[in-house]
């Protein structure tokens, strides 16, 4: 419920954050890529702490951890539902069927990888490593390969998005200087 609790708020700021450039510059585009930034920058926050203390046993972990770690999901999760759709509706405005589709298309394909990793994994030994995790069912699995697939992916995102904002301010610019 914390998270939940925590992506409900989160979007009001976000969304409040996003219009204030609105009114302060006068301009036409919000500040979706900041919310947005901001967002990757909380999903790299969820896997962090697992990176730095693999030992849960040990270590900084207690409440506040936890509930930072879920107030990050709550925080990235919100920019998920929000500021991403908004920003696809806005660098693809005559095919923002094609963009949704992408969004849903990426998010199954991942979730996908995610399931089989997790799943089936890479077994290792209970003594091999400190992310050589036991699950519920007696096997132990190696989560660093996850783990560092979700902060190499947040770290991508941020490049990524900054490419692509960079490639739609040139594709704007060359539209105004052709009309």
């Amino acid at each position: 419920a914390w998270s939940a609790i925590v992506s409900s708020g989160m979007s009001l700021v976000f969304d409040r954050w996003s219009r204030k450039r609105l009114v302060t510059t006068g301009t036409s585009s919000s500040n979706q890529g900041g919310v947005q930034l901001v967002g990757c920058l909380a999903y790299l926050g969820i896997v962090l702490p697992f990176l730095l203390f693999p030992n849960l046993q040990a270590g900084p972990w207690g409440w506040g951890l936890l509930l930072l770690v879920y107030f990050m999901y709550g925080a990235g999760r919100s920019t998920f539902e929000g500021s991403l759709k908004a920003i696809f509706a806005d660098m693809f405005p005559h095919e923002k069927e094609g963009a949704y589709s992408n969004i849903v298309l990426q998010s199954g394909l991942t979730s996908t990888v995610g399931f089989i990793v997790t799943y089936w994994g890479l077994p290792c030994t209970s003594d091999s490593s400190a992310y050589c995790i036991l699950y519920k069912d007696g096997t132990h699995h190696n989560v660093l390969i996850l783990e560092l697939a979700v902060a190499i992916t947040a770290i991508l995102a941020i490049f990524g998005y900054l490419r692509a904002a960079q490639l739609f301010a040139q594709e704007q610019k060359q539209r105004g200087s052709m009309e």
